[in-house]
């Protein structure tokens, strides 16, 4: 009986990440033409949601808001850039994103 009750409650985790958490952006952010990484760009998504990338250009972004959005990527020295992103439950959205100096 307290294996079942173990393995029900078990079996409650993901789907509480996943309610908490649905949709989660993973990437790079590069320099165009050298493919260096960009340490310290801000990644922003417009829905809320503002990590630093680290010395490799990676960040990763968790949205309480699934679907549509915009992500909002800058550093000093770079032209900023904008994009749609689609989030989805459940998922990690991934991607590299060049900065033009």
């Amino acid at each position: 009986m307290r294996a079942i009750l173990v393995a029900a409650l078990l079996a409650l985790v993901p789907a509480a990440a996943a309610a908490q958490f649905p949709g989660e952006l993973a990437g790079r952010v590069i320099e165009r033409g050298t493919a260096l990484p960009v340490e310290g760009a801000t990644v922003e998504l417009a829905s809320g949601g503002l990590v630093t990338t680290d010395a490799t250009g990676s960040f990763v972004l968790r949205s309480a808001h699934d679907g549509r959005a915009t992500l909002r990527i800058a550093r000093p020295g770079y032209v900023p850039m904008t994009i749609e992103v689609e989030l989805v439950t459940g998922r990690t959205v991934t991607g590299v994103y060049a900065l033009d100096v």
